[in-house]
């Protein structure tokens, strides 16, 4: 028996989130499915090798603090992907995975968004 879906809220953009020398490796937005809230994250991926989609003229170690490596191998440990996985976008192609977010972790990110400005 099918089981009917709860309304979807999708953003309509996505932020960047990677390091200042490539933010669009990361990009990152919020959505919300029957009152619940998650969090969408994006990778830029080389379609050639499908890894991560470095850019050659930024530093190993830019994209190591940011753990781009460690993430991506989670993914792949997840489930197993191609070329039809991946999402075409403006500044590349990117596989998108989604986390559910705790009403705390959100009022955590209200509070260091009102800290900031």
């Amino acid at each position: 028996m099918p089981v009917l879906m709860p309304q979807v809220h999708w953003p309509k953009e996505l932020q960047e989130e990677g390091p200042n020398q490539d933010p669009s490796i990361l990009l990152g937005g919020a959505a919300e499915i029957g009152g619940t809230s998650y969090r969408i994250h994006a990778m830029r991926i080389n379609l050639d090798g499908l890894e991560p989609d470095f850019q050659a003229d930024v530093e190993e170690a830019v994209y190591a603090e940011y753990r781009i490596d460690v993430i991506f191998e989670e993914l792949i440990f997840l489930d197993d992907f191609d070329g039809s996985s991946t999402l075409s976008l403006d500044t590349g192609n990117y596989i998108l995975w989604m986390n559910p977010v705790s009403s705390a972790s959100r009022a955590e990110d209200l509070y260091d968004g009102c800290k900031k400005t």
